[in-house]
């Protein structure tokens, strides 16, 4: 905030001058506890109605943008919080999106202008939630990777329906086969009951360690060290630990083979029991899963959440 300098006689006799110290007195007063209303999660922001922007995101998005040989040439079309689309960034989504043609067209760029907006909001919110970590190569540069920074939205998109949608069940578990398809080494050698109690007895030790609070990517880490394991399930790397979430809606058939239906009727935390699972001299395993967490928000799409996100942040249009 600029200070303004004034120079005021000490005089007393001055009633005039005592009246201007009173009001001076009283802006000060007053524009500190404006300043102080305005400070907002550590952040200095100016009044909405002005249309400027967050200072702190704005400085950020220029020291950035700084150190980008060559992207004081590009034109700059809107900032969404800490960071800058550019007028490329608009003919590249055109072009992708077979749009190029009616580039001219006053509508279609504020189409393309709005969903540029909303995925650098999903791209910020997501590194807010540590799903994607943001760098020049995909945010903020004139000259950005499109394929990456789709990655990373992609990626904040599949973290979203894990973590955030409105009655997702988060849960893991441990599997391990006695039969993957075709008998491994140690069932062709010793038969399928050998295997499947030797399996049988690593499982109930993993389901012990994992009750009694360890963790279980740790157990599923270390089976995959078991000397045993190669023999017995020859992709046994791929099958042991498992993360993974649903909701109580529309699980399918395999799914529910799988035991991963259980996991819905478990209070946050729970286990189920060790599942057993076979189908005659095909697949046999056995498994249990841990549910870590029942999700409970507000947001029914990753749509509803974008736009509820929206509001967040302060957006400028040139």
């Amino acid at each position: 905030m600029a200070e303004d300098n004034f120079f005021v006689s000490k005089k007393k006799s001055s009633r005039p001058q005592i009246l201007v110290i009173a009001i001076v007195c009283l802006l000060a007063v007053i524009s500190a506890e404006v300043f102080m209303i305005l400070r907002k999660n550590g952040k200095e922001e100016l009044l909405p109605d002005t249309g400027s922007v967050d200072l702190d995101d704005k400085e950020l998005a220029d020291e950035w943008l700084s150190q980008i040989d060559g992207s004081e040439n590009s034109t700059k079309i809107a900032l969404v919080g800490k960071e800058y689309i550019f007028e490329n960034d608009i003919k590249r989504y055109l072009s992708t999106n077979g749009l190029i043609a009616q580039e001219d067209n006053p509508d279609i760029q504020n189409e393309a202008l709005d969903e540029l907006i909303n995925q650098s909001v999903a791209l910020q919110e997501g590194e807010e939630n540590g799903w994607v970590d943001l760098s020049s190569e995909i945010f903020n540069n004139p000259q950005k990777d499109q394929s990456a920074r789709m990655s990373a939205l992609i990626s904040v998109q599949t973290s979203f329906e894990r973590f955030m949608v409105e009655g997702n069940y988060i849960y893991e578990g441990i599997s391990l086969y006695f039969v993957n398809t075709v008998p491994g080494e140690l069932a062709e050698e010793k038969g399928r009951e050998y295997v499947k109690n030797l399996v049988h007895g690593k499982i109930s030790k993993a389901y012990a360690e994992a009750k009694s609070g360890r963790s279980l990517r740790e157990i599923g880490d270390e089976l995959k060290n078991d000397l045993d394991m190669p023999k017995i399930d020859p992709n046994y790397k791929n099958d042991i630990y498992i993360a993974a979430s649903s909701t109580s809606k529309g699980i399918d058939e395999e799914l529910k083979f799988q035991g991963w239906d259980k996991v819905v009727s478990l209070q946050e935390g729970g286990f189920t029991d060790i599942l057993l699972y076979e189908i005659l001299e095909e697949d046999g395993f056995y498994t249990f899963f841990k549910l870590i967490d029942i999700v409970d928000t507000e947001y029914e799409s990753y749509d509803a959440w974008i736009e509820s996100s929206l509001g967040d942040y302060n957006v400028i249009k040139y």
